[in-house]
């Protein structure tokens, strides 16, 4: 097949292949055992389609395989290489990883190496960067990314959008035509690939794709949020016409306020003007005391919470301390008492027990045999024993809860005694507690100054002294040095310089000698033609030759003459041509006549000849003179030339010695810096050796007085210590003599059980006896009787043993086993807790001191701020006493009656306007007062006033707030806003019907194109079916989906275009409006909220995929399967994969349209496993693969001359070692 695309695969050191080259030009078979790896070589040609390494695409099982990088790309040589063609030109696409995996293209299209001579040098592969300067070195155009989109848009002309994607790569390396439908294609292929199940909602995702209209889906959050509003804002509008009346009684009162407002504004200018300043200053204040206060609060309430927090950690590690020492303290107790009883053997012979029943069991079998005859007497005697046993049991248990009750008092007077310990050891310490508190202050300041030195230590350590001077020095060093080799490199320059002259002056030698000897060559070749022009001329005129010429000179002829010069003009020095004819004329020479055959010219003749013969001269003489004339030119040139070339040589050895003074005189100073950088370096370092010494000085210092305070600290610890010991003694000598009394009553009862015990034993060897002799009397075997009944006593024994001890047994199993074996860690845990409580502890204390000290600042700032306010408001008082006096009292009248009158007020005047201002100050406050009741009545019945725009704070907490809430409303009412808003809305809720209708529309022509695409997969996939006799029919049902929210969307657009013109310009009517438009206005309403309820607890779009159901049904020889939206095993292994294919491929080749537009690209197919496929299948399966345009990739384990006689392209793979190889088996050019 000669169409572009892939044409090879190369795996060069990548999962398991050390190389191997695939050519993927035809349809291609891969045999071998498993482990070789023709499922890896077949991902590895998936992944190029794909272009996604993920698991779920490249069925790759990450608990059995490694992920796609680590697997292909194991080492730094290891490539995936891929080669494609387009337009006559070849393209290599070579992966890599270096951290990241590296997308190389690559164009060798110009045939000077090939893909293996590129990545391959003496057997052994490049890594990246070789594999770079290789490219480079070879010229070749190139581009290389590790953006896995940049690699993806490489390949892809165009984006989803359909546009252009502008190409960074300097050759065009694009294969594919869209990315479109880039991930439908890609899953299909992977689909068939794996033999994935057949998905319905996978298969109406690609069909999806190829819709042109691909956002056809329609916007359900947009459409909530629409009605939503417009249902709000329809119940606004309604609450807010029902208080315009109290808006237009508050207009009045508005009104009225408005005219004392400027009353008052008018006799109070005077006075503003007056307290600006001072005012501007108090509020000033205020502002830095509310920045103050608030940050004072701020800090304090970031204390109080990081101090309860800590507060309540060390509550709760105490709570913990105490609860898991209690839990320590009665294990210790329990461990101590069940090691006590021996809880070990206990246990053993609790596990014992089923084993002793069984012996016990076993025995009694053999006794009851033994003593079958006297069973009367035995039982008599076993209800007597029982009796005894019942009675001593009794005692028993009466026996022990008297003990029990009295060591439980005695228990809890030990635990009394262990709760008063702590409070006696904290009472006692709580005086050292104190003095040790002080010391760990002071022990953490010394602490912190350690750690404060030891910074400083490690800055010293590290801090660069002299470093100024040193970067200096350093940089003059660094500055010669880089004069140094750029004089050292004019020095090579010089020096190319001068053998370049050198060598120009050689050329002009030796082009000198050329030239002289092609010139003497060429004169050499036009002079011997010349010489042999000469001569003949000088033979033709020679008069002694031996020739007619010189015949007719020596030998004296009648008319000689006349024949000489008529033989030497007409024959001898003619070059015509002629004949000679015999005639009897006597004017005839010697009677023959010359016949000539064309006129004779008239410049031929002898004189001709001679002249002739002195121009050939003439013109070897000049051809002398001009070649030596060229040549003298020559070397005139030569000379000029290698004078200008020799003063160029001396200025450049001159130069050569400038430079060579210069580079001298550069590394001298450069010498003399280095010297100054080690005197300055030794000079750093002992500077730096005082500073530390200083430094450790100091640190030893504040280390002693550390260890000071510590052991101060230590005596205190071993006092507190000392209190405990005492008072631990104390108690342990108390809880020792409780631990007595309570042993002591355990023997009591014990002996009290023990005698019990004993009455019983006696009483039953009594019956034992009396029960021997009546078996004597019987003549039964006693001896053996007698060892019978020892066992069975011995195992009873045992048993009672287990059975006493159960219940502590049990308890021990149940509560105290894990508990106690736990102990150790308690303890470590509690320890914990104590060290975590003791920085806790610290934490708060530092916490303590840090607000202490912030708090003092922010107080003194706000004392002096305080201070300052206190200074301003004395000073408005003293101005208003001031106010009293007649000349403030002018000048405020003034002030005020300059837009009025120009005359001096009087003081009654000044007296009156202070009197109005009091009394329109009550009664603007009243105004106020009524306006803000006014205000809040009419906004607590709206719920979103925000709709009107009218301004509406959060809490109305001064005049100026609510008054302008007041005056929105006002206008609102006034100028009829209520209208143009009801307009808006409506024009909104049209606005967004028809958006709705819009989208509705789009959505269903998109279904419609859907479903037409879905016929055409049903005539593919018919037409396949036709070719298998295995199969009868593979259909596909194409249904709308009952989406509730759809169908709801739908009635609401039928609605509104069935009753437009009916309602839309009515939905705020009122009860005056005929019913029928009421009704519709309800069931509009009814639709709209029962779709806004719908959209509550839906997703933000309904995609087109959504709008309809894919079904499958397969009928197989007869058997109608029944419809199904997902297709996995149907009939044998062979025949499902069969049907998955055959669906699979359709869809395939109906996205492979979108991703490649020229059917001249080859594209691969890739299916593993086919053995399970039947051969007689399995050709019309190939068949049709390749009629839908594709190339098929196989794989099997085993050899099917069949199946492999449908291949011209087949490799069988190998294991050799660590490495597989695909070795080609076959190759056949269709």
């Amino acid at each position: 097949m000669n169409k572009d695309g892939l044409k090879k695969v190369y795996l060069i050191k990548s999962a398991g292949y050390q190389y191997n080259e695939i050519d993927l030009h035809d349809n291609t078979l891969l045999l071998g055992d498993s482990g070789v790896g023709k499922t890896t070589l077949m991902r590895a040609v998936l992944f190029f389609y794909t272009m996604d390494y993920s698991d779920t695409i490249l069925h790759i099982n990450p608990a059995t395989k490694k992920p796609f990088h680590d697997w292909y790309f194991k080492e730094h040589n290891s490539h995936i290489v891929y080669e494609y063609t387009r337009d006559a030109n070849t393209f290599l696409l070579i992966l890599s990883k270096s951290g990241k995996v590296h997308y190389t293209f690559v164009d060798i299209s110009s045939n000077i190496i090939t893909a293996k001579e590129l990545l391959i040098e003496k057997d052994m592969p490049l890594s990246l960067e070789k594999l770079q300067e290789n490219i480079q070195k070879h010229n070749l155009p190139n581009f290389t990314t590790t953006i896995k989109e940049k690699y993806i848009n490489t390949l892809h002309k165009r984006d989803i959008d359909n546009k252009i994607i502008k190409q960074e790569a300097p050759v065009d390396f694009t294969l594919f035509e869209s990315i479109a439908s880039r991930k439908e294609f890609a899953k299909t292929l992977s689909n068939i690939f794996a033999n994935s199940k057949v998905n319905s909602q996978s298969i109406k995702k690609s069909i999806v794709s190829l819709i042109e209209d691909t956002d056809a889906k329609i916007n359900l959050t947009k459409i909530k949020h629409n009605l939503s509003e417009f249902i709000s804002d329809k119940k606004e509008i309604e609450k807010f016409e029902k208080i315009i009346p109290n808006i237009e009684e508050l207009a009045q009162t508005y009104k009225d306020y408005n005219a004392k407002k400027q009353a008052f504004k008018a006799l109070v200018a005077h006075l503003e003007a007056l307290r600006d300043n001072a005012s501007y200053e108090i509020e000033k204040n205020k502002i830095q005391l509310t920045t103050l206060t608030n940050e004072l609060s701020k800090e304090k309430t970031n204390f109080q919470l990081q101090k309860e927090q800590d507060e309540e950690k060390i509550e709760g590690y105490t709570k913990e301390i105490v609860r898991q020492n209690d839990m320590i303290v009665k294990l210790t107790e329990k461990k101590e008492y069940y090691e006590k009883i021996d809880i070990t053997t206990l246990l053993c012979e609790y596990e014992k027990e089923q084993e002793y029943k069984n012996q016990y069991l076993h025995t009694q079998q053999r006794y009851d045999a033994l003593t079958s005859d006297i069973n009367e007497i035995t039982m008599k005697y076993k209800v007597l024993l029982e009796d005894l046993e019942q009675k001593s049991k009794e005692q028993i248990f009466h026996t022990r809860q008297e003990l029990q009750n009295h060591s439980e008092k005695l228990y809890t007077q030990k635990n009394d005694a262990l709760l008063q310990k702590d409070t006696k050891i904290q009472e006692a310490s709580k005086e050292y507690l104190r003095d040790k508190e002080e010391l760990q202050k002071e022990l953490q300041t010394i602490t912190e100054a350690i750690k404060t030195t030891q910074l400083s230590l490690a800055e010293v350590k590290y801090f660069p002294f002299e470093q100024d001077k040193i970067i200096q020095y350093e940089q003059d060093i660094q500055r010669y040095n880089e004069e140094i080799i750029k004089v050292q490199h004019l020095l090579n320059n010089n020096s190319i310089e001068i053998k370049k002259v050198d060598m120009e002056l050689s050329n002009i030698q030796t082009q000198l000698k050329e030239n002289s000897a092609k010139i003497d060559q060429k004169t050499n070749a036009q002079k011997e033609e010349l010489l042999k022009q000469k001569a003949e001329l000088e033979q033709r005129l020679d008069t002694n030759s031996n020739n007619l010429y010189g015949f007719l000179h020596k030998n004296h002829i009648k008319e000689k003459d006349k024949i000489i010069q008529y033989v030497k003009n007409d024959i001898l020095f003619s070059e015509r041509k002629f004949h000679i004819k015999q005639h009897q004329n006597t004017d005839a020479i010697f009677g023959l006549e010359i016949i000539y055959e064309e006129e004779l010219p008239p410049q031929e003749g002898e004189f001709h000849l001679q002249n002739k013969l002195t121009l050939v001269k003439e013109k070897i003489k000049n051809l002398n003179k001009q070649a030596n004339t060229q040549k003298r030119k020559l070397e005139e040139s030569a000379t000029k030339e290698a004078k200008e070339k020799n003063r160029q040589r001396s200025a450049l050895y001159a130069q050569k010695q400038e430079l060579q003074e210069k580079e001298r005189s550069y590394a001298n100073q450069r010498d003399k810096l280095k010297n100054d950088l080690e005197f300055t370096k030794k000079k750093a370092k002992e500077q730096k050796n005082t500073k530390i010494q200083q430094l450790q000085e100091q640190l030893s210092n504040q280390e002693i007085e550390k260890e000071k305070i510590t052991n101060q600290i230590n005596l205190l610890e071993k006092k507190i210590v000392q209190i405990t010991q005492k008072i631990n003694q104390e108690t342990q000598q108390l809880l020792k003599q409780n631990d007595e009394k309570i042993e002591k009553l355990k023997q009591e009862y014990e002996e009290k059980i023990k005698q019990i015990q004993q009455d019983t034993a006696q009483n039953k060897k009594l019956f034992e006896d009396e029960l021997q002799q009546a078996i004597k009397e019987h003549s039964i075997d006693a001896l053996q009787i007698d060892a019978l009944q020892k066992e069975l006593k011995t195992l009873k024994k045992k048993l009672d043993f287990i059975e006493k001890n159960r219940q502590t047994i049990l308890v021990y199993l149940s509560e105290y086993k894990e508990e106690i074996e736990s102990l150790p860690q308690k303890q470590i845990s509690m320890q914990e807790n104590i060290e975590a409580k003791d920085e806790v502890t610290k934490h708060l204390q530092w916490l303590k001191e840090k607000f202490d000290t912030i708090n003092k600042t922010l107080n003194d700032q706000i004392q002096t701020l305080q201070t300052k306010q206190q200074q301003i408001t004395q000073f408005l008082k003293e101005y208003e006493l001031l106010m009293e006096k007649e000349d403030i009292a002018k000048a405020i009248q003034q002030n005020i009656s300059l837009t009025q009158q120009e005359n001096t007020p009087k003081m009654e005047d000044i007296t009156t306007i202070i009197k109005d201002i009091e009394t329109l100050y009550a009664k603007i406050q009243q105004n106020e007062q009524t306006i803000r009741a006014s205000v809040l009545e009419s906004l607590k019945m709206l719920q979103n006033p925000n709709i009107f725009k009218i301004e509406i704070e959060d809490n109305y907490i001064n005049a100026s707030s609510y008054l302008k809430t007041a005056k929105d409303l006002i206008e609102y009412v006034e100028q009829n806003k209520i209208e143009t808003l009801k307009e808006t809305l409506l024009d909104m809720f049209k606005s967004s019907i028809n958006s709705i209708k819009k989208e509705l529309d789009i959505f269903e022509n998109a279904l419609f194109d859907v479903e037409g695409k879905v016929v055409h997969l049903k005539n593919t996939i018919n037409k396949a079916v036709e070719h298998f006799e295995v199969i009868d029919a593979i259909k596909i049902r194409f249904e709308n989906s009952n989406s509730e929210i759809l169908n709801a969307i739908k009635s609401l657009v039928e609605f509104y275009i069935t009753h437009n013109d009916q309602f839309l310009t009515g939905l705020f009517s009122s009860g005056e409006e005929n019913e029928k438009r009421q009704q519709l206005e309800e069931q509009l309403y009814d639709k709209i909220t029962l779709l806004v309820d719908l959209l509550k607890v839906s997703k933000e779009f309904i995609e087109l995929e959504d709008g309809f159901v894919l079904s499958f049904k397969v009928i197989e020889k007869g058997n109608d399967l029944a419809w199904k939206q997902t297709l996995n095993d149907i009939g044998s292994n062979g025949t499902s994969t069969l049907i998955k294919s055959i669906i699979n491929i359709s869809i395939l080749q109906m996205v492979h349209k979108n991703i490649i537009k020229n059917n001249n690209l080859l594209t691969h197919c890739i299916l593993d496993e086919i053995g399970i496929i039947s051969t007689d299948y399995f050709k019309e399966l190939k068949d049709f693969v390749n009629r839908s345009g594709f190339v098929f990739l196989n794989g099997m384990p085993t050899e099917d001359d069949m199946i492999i006689s449908m291949y011209p392209t087949i490799y069988i793979g190998q294991n050799y070692g660590k490495y597989s190889k695909m070795i080609l088996a076959s190759k056949v050019e269709l």
